[in-house]
């Protein structure tokens, strides 16, 4: 997958230096790079791998106007008018692989970013009502408002149906406490109990991720004290069995209820890492995790998305899930979250579970900062709700998929 770098190669090719102005944008599953300069918007067709197909340069001189609209959960959208044609794209936040997206995602997430990128072209209003090319745009332009209606209504009928309350984290740099919610580092083993291992090849687990119930909003049938800690092998894997979930021989899942105030050094872990230890994060990684509660819509890629679907909207609003540009613009309501507790989880490939299998989330990871599962993939563990209610944490599927 290409980087920051090989996109830098692919515009020095076509003379165009790389800056700060230049924003990734897609329509109906084809993308571009837009680049802003003095002499107008260059425009790069990109392959699937990323690299440059061909450009084209549109110069100022032929834009009537350019808009950027913030959309109300993901992706913005820039609209350009020319005398010729109704440019419509959405401006990427984040898309798999993508160096470049992700280095950057602090200023595509600032609107004033883009709003500085909004000129005061004029002329607009003065083009010809009568040229065909007009007629064509102002028609695209109702349609896409349909659809946008079409979008939002959907996704006001799945809210009201499905909204589930979830604790997002946002991942902060520095130390953690023992017992805090955190990513990587040392973790509690109560006095007496061995280390934890892989118990086929004896190697020590690493912790991945703990939870203390106590820092966190409060979710119902989730503990409302209590330290989860989930630990993964050292290999290729992380220890996921892909043939059965359930399978807690590379990784385990422990919880404990209470904790005491302070831990002896001898109920503190921390194994060694080795030359050839292999693990989403590197050995310096650990991240404090805040928690922030946030309502969760059922995105389309959940395995209970259908059935949802078919209880609580008609049969013309169906139908048009069957529209890509729906189907699309459904895909920029979704947030994607990249660490949580609850909620509905996100995957790059599909849902492991059965729509009948009753599991719902427990945590998930995704790549961020530091952290890399695969290309630019996700970590899921699920537990069935009565499981969970009993704090029974035995039978935790874990999954984790890549792009």
């Amino acid at each position: 997958m290409p980087n920051l770098e090989q996109i830098k190669r692919e515009l020095k090719k076509y003379n165009f230096a790389y800056e700060e102005n230049v924003l990734p944008v897609h329509t109906n599953g084809h993308y571009f790079l837009y680049g802003f300069y003095e002499k107008g918007i260059a425009i790069f067709a990109l392959r699937p791998d990323w690299t440059i197909e061909e450009g084209a340069l549109l110069p100022w001189g032929d834009v009537l106007s350019l808009k950027v609209k913030k959309s109300l959960l993901f992706e913005n959208r820039m609209d350009i008018l020319t005398p010729k044609m109704n440019i419509s794209m959405k401006i990427m936040k984040s898309t798999g692989g993508c160096s470049w997206i992700k280095e950057n995602l602090k200023k595509l997430e600032n609107l004033n970013y883009y709003q500085n990128l909004s000129f005061a072209f004029g002329g607009a209003e003065k083009a010809d009502d009568n040229c065909a090319a007009s007629r064509a745009g102002q028609k695209k332009a109702q349609e896409r408002e349909n659809t946008t209606e079409i979008v939002e209504t959907i996704y006001r009928k799945m809210t009201e149906y499905t909204a589930a309350p979830m604790v997002s984290f946002e991942l902060e740099e520095g130390d953690a406490g023992l017992f805090d919610c955190k990513i990587g580092g040392a973790y509690y083993v109560p006095e007496g109990e061995h280390r934890l291992e892989n118990s086929r090849t004896g190697e020590e687990l690493y912790l991945l991720a703990q939870v203390n119930f106590a820092q966190i909003p409060h979710l119902p049938d989730y503990p409302e004290q209590g330290l989860m800690q989930i630990l993964i092998s050292s290999e290729d894997m992380y220890g996921c069995n892909f043939e059965d979930g359930y399978d807690q021989t590379g990784w385990c899942i422990r919880y404990y209820e209470t904790l005491p105030e302070r831990a002896e050094k001898s109920c503190i872990r921390e194994p060694d890492w080795h030359e050839d230890t292999a693990l989403p994060m590197e050995r310096e990684v650990t991240y404090r995790l805040k928690p922030t509660e946030i309502v969760q819509t059922m995105p389309f890629d959940d395995v209970n998305f259908w059935p949802a679907a078919d209880t609580c909207l008609d049969s013309e609003l169906r139908g048009y899930l069957e529209n890509d540009d729906v189907m699309d613009g459904l895909c920029d309501m979704y947030e994607e979250y990249m660490c949580q507790v609850g909620g509905y989880p996100f995957f790059t490939q599909s849902d492991p579970r059965s729509a009948d299998d009753g599991e719902i989330l427990l945590f998930q990871l995704n790549s961020v900062k530091d952290i890399m599962w695969g290309d630019s993939g996700v970590a899921n563990f699920f537990i069935d709700r009565e499981a969970l209610k009993n704090r029974d944490f035995s039978h935790v599927m874990y999954n984790w998929d890549c792009y």
